[in-house]
């Protein structure tokens, strides 16, 4: 079975909604302060925005490996299927 683009979507959603809940009440009983912990989510927010771009255009410019080009892969079959 071949996951949907929506599924991953909704994943992904709930997954960072959980996350971030996770960190609020862990800012909130460090900080006992719901003002203080709400900034803490926000910095985490950017912040985790931030990194997760500039991991993807590292990888994106810099780390070839895993990726395969199309022809690469229509030659492996064709070796495969003969």
């Amino acid at each position: 079975m071949e996951e949907t683009r929506l599924r991953s979507l909704v994943k992904a959603v709930t997954y960072r909604i959980c996350v971030t809940i996770i960190a609020f009440l862990i800012a909130y009983w460090a900080t006992e302060s719901v003002e203080k912990s709400i900034q803490v989510i926000v910095m985490y927010l950017a912040g985790s925005m931030i990194i997760y771009y500039i991991h993807e255009r590292i990888y994106a410019n810099f780390i070839k490996w895993g990726l395969e080009d199309d022809n690469n892969e229509c030659n492996e079959r064709k070796t495969q299927n003969a």
